[in-house]
C-alpha cells in the first residue's frame, strides 16, 4: 500500500513538472525557490485565464490552509486583462502575498508577477476577546474622547 501511494505521488509530481515546463516560457524565483515572475507560452500550450487559482496553487506549492482570492479584475485599452489576487492563510489576509496575472485578448495568460508568503503552521486563534483588544487599543492611543462616543457622529 505504501509503495502504491508513493507511486501515485511520484506520478503526480512528474505530471505537474511536465505541465509547468510546457506552459512556462520564463520563470524567476527567489533564493528559497518561491516564484516571483512567470511568462507563459501562448503559442504552443495556451493557458486559459479561468485557470488562475490552479496555476497559482501549482507554482507556489500551497498547503491546504493557503488560498488565493480574486481582489479585482480589469481590462485596459489594449484589451489586456489583469487579475489581482490576494493570499489568505486560514481565512486571514497575508500581508505581501499578492499576484497580478495578465492575459491577452484571447483570454490566455501571458504573465504573472507576485509574491507568495510561505507560512509554517501559525496559530490563528485570537488570544484576546474583542473587548480586551479594544481596551488595549484605547489605552495605547490614550485619547480623551473617541468619535464613536459622540452621538452626533454616530449614524
Amino acid at each position: 500500500m505504501k509503495n502504491k501511494i508513493l507511486s501515485v505521488i511520484s506520478v503526480w509530481f512528474i505530471a505537474l513538472y511536465t505541465i509547468n515546463a510546457q506552459i512556462v516560457l520564463q520563470k524567476q524565483t527567489e533564493r528559497d525557490g518561491i516564484v516571483t515572475s512567470l511568462r507563459f507560452r501562448t503559442d504552443t500550450v495556451p493557458v486559459a485565464m479561468d485557470k488562475a487559482k490552479e496555476i497559482l496553487n501549482s507554482i507556489n506549492k500551497m498547503q491546504a490552509a493557503d488560498e488565493w482570492r480574486l481582489e479585482k479584475s480589469s481590462i485596459d485599452k489594449q484589451k489586456t486583462k489583469h487579475q489581482y489576487y490576494l493570499q489568505y492563510y486560514k481565512g486571514i489576509r497575508v500581508v505581501y502575498g499578492t499576484y497580478a496575472l495578465h492575459g491577452n485578448g484571447r483570454e490566455q495568460f501571458e504573465s504573472a508577477i507576485g509574491n507568495f508568503q510561505k507560512i509554517d503552521q501559525v496559530n490563528t486563534t485570537a488570544q484576546l476577546s474583542e473587548s480586551e483588544a479594544l481596551q488595549h487599543a484605547m489605552k495605547h492611543i490614550g485619547a480623551e474622547l473617541y468619535k464613536w462616543q459622540i452621538p452626533e457622529e454616530e449614524r
